[in-house]
């Protein structure tokens, strides 16, 4: 599937852009582009993606390489991060860890544009108080998000004890903010990198999961099918 053609991004942003010049340099430097969106801000919803016109199969709205995505793989403490995974830690939990390493660099970090567009947390119930999670007493979510939060907890400790001391680990609350991050837009790259953070590509509408007979191929559900090449690409579901 070939790459989309795209016009460089403008040096400012118009009034009404949702994204700083600052993030528009990034994507540019960054080779991220689109065709056939636009990107637009609500109040309650922030910054999503909308068709510009019927957009035909095959056709690719979004490149983003591999090298632009925020895997273990890419982050600057790749090592230690594989070690983790070698040890068993789940992919999503140690791109959590990723992601909170590179968010504590600051601009230090080569994902500090898109980061820095992100949310510092999703509200989801592994975030929420004791009182907050009785409104779902009944439901089962408040016992789910209890062990999740002690699951979370437990890896997040078993990686202090096997983290170089030379590089200091983000706070248990960080990690867990970081969490609700890969856990509700992470895409599943390949198994090299694993889990990962797409940008831009996480402003659409999607669930990712593997589909039988694709050759691998992600399907993002009533949106659009993820194709893994060296320029990751994005384009509507045949």
């Amino acid at each position: 599937m070939g790459r989309p053609s795209s016009t460089k991004a403008p040096k400012s942003a118009a009034p009404d852009d949702p994204f700083s010049p600052t993030l528009r340099a990034w994507f540019r430097d960054n080779g991220i582009v689109w065709t056939g969106l636009r990107f637009e801000r609500a109040e309650g919803r922030g910054v999503f993606g909308v068709a510009t016109s019927d957009i035909e199969p095959g056709h690719a709205v979004i490149a983003v390489p591999k090298a632009a995505m925020l895997t273990h793989r890419n982050a600057a403490d790749a090592p230690a991060l594989s070690t983790l995974l070698e040890l068993g830690l789940p992919s999503v939990e140690v791109l959590a860890l990723a992601i909170a390493l590179e968010r504590r660099a600051g601009k230090g970090s080569r994902w500090h544009p898109y980061l820095q567009s992100l949310p510092k947390a999703e509200p989801l119930p592994l975030l929420w108080s004791a009182s907050e999670l009785r409104c779902l007493a009944g439901t089962g979510l408040d016992g789910v998000s209890r062990r999740r939060r002690r699951r979370l907890l437990s890896n997040y400790h078993a990686a202090v004890a096997e983290w170089p001391r030379a590089t200091q680990l983000p706070s248990a609350d960080e990690y867990l903010a970081a969490s609700t991050l890969s856990s509700s837009r992470a895409f599943r790259v390949d198994e090299v990198h694993g889990e990962g953070l797409l940008p831009l590509c996480d402003l659409l509408n999607h669930k990712a999961a593997l589909v039988p007979g694709h050759g691998g191929r992600l399907t993002l559900t009533l949106t659009v099918t993820l194709t893994l090449t060296p320029t990751l690409t994005l384009s509507p579901k045949p």
